[in-house]
């Protein structure tokens, strides 16, 4: 009798504990869909170019402005509208999130590897026309961090015939643009890779940028280069305040 009351007990609970673990995840899945908000989204296409950095769905991880994390969701960053797409899959749309809300996000492809992304704030734009507040890929973090725009732009437009109809045709491509960052709030613009486009916001570094690009045997010409140079020079001594 006693084993038999032991027994029962012990059913209760492992039920008891199941049914907790269930509404649990389902609030928790409820609760992940609740925190994404946005518009209706429908994809304009005929575009010349790819407007995408990920053509296919990836999942990702969002940290929203209010410092929660929604995990998990299948989305695309659209390059040419600096948009994150979400595709909801309970309602079975895609939706245009709201950009205030998302402060960052991790996409993660098939293999592992992550791409991760921030919204930035220029003090002051370069010019009228580059936005103040967009994604960009945090390429490097450190006392020196770099940061990419990975901006789709309309590079030219055409006049094409489509089944017998005269169609407009924009081609694009991508204009990444390079955000370098100090300890600050501040951040300077790189308009192109190059040595002394470079040491031209850090003049009185030049000697040691130049020491270092020569011990290490690189030159400054692709993205990866640049990478590479930021991160040696986090490992040197803290950079002075850039030329502005």
């Amino acid at each position: 009798m006693k084993r038999h009351l032991i027994f029962v007990v012990l059913l209760i609970s492992i039920t008891a504990y199941a049914q907790t673990a269930d509404i649990e995840k389902e609030e928790s899945d409820s609760i992940s869909q609740a925190k994404l908000a946005g518009e209706t989204y429908f994809e304009k296409k005929g575009y010349k170019g790819e407007q995408f950095f990920n053509k296919a769905w990836m999942q990702s991880d969002i940290l929203l402005s209010t410092g929660k994390m929604v995990l998990g969701e299948k989305v695309k960053y659209n390059g040419l509208l600096d948009e994150l797409i979400w595709a909801n899959a309970t309602v079975n749309q895609q939706f245009k999130l709201d950009k205030p809300m998302i402060s960052e996000f991790w996409l993660k492809d098939e293999k592992g590897m992550t791409t991760h992304f921030k919204q930035i704030t220029l003090n002051k734009s370069p010019s009228a026309s580059q936005q103040s507040d967009f994604f960009a890929e945090v390429a490097v973090q450190g006392k020196l961090s770099l940061y990419i725009q990975l901006k789709i732009s309309i590079v030219d437009k055409d006049n094409v015939t489509i089944d017998g109809i005269l169609r407009r045709q924009e081609t694009i491509r991508a204009t990444p643009l390079y955000y370098l960052q100090l300890s600050s709030d501040n951040y300077l613009q790189l308009d192109k890779i190059k040595l002394k486009s470079f040491i031209q916001l850090f003049p009185t570094k030049k000697k040691q940028i130049d020491k270092l690009m020569k011990s290490n045997n690189f030159k400054l010409k692709t993205e990866n280069d640049l990478i590479r140079l930021i991160k040696l020079l986090n490992d040197q001594e803290t950079l002075t305040s850039p030329k502005i």
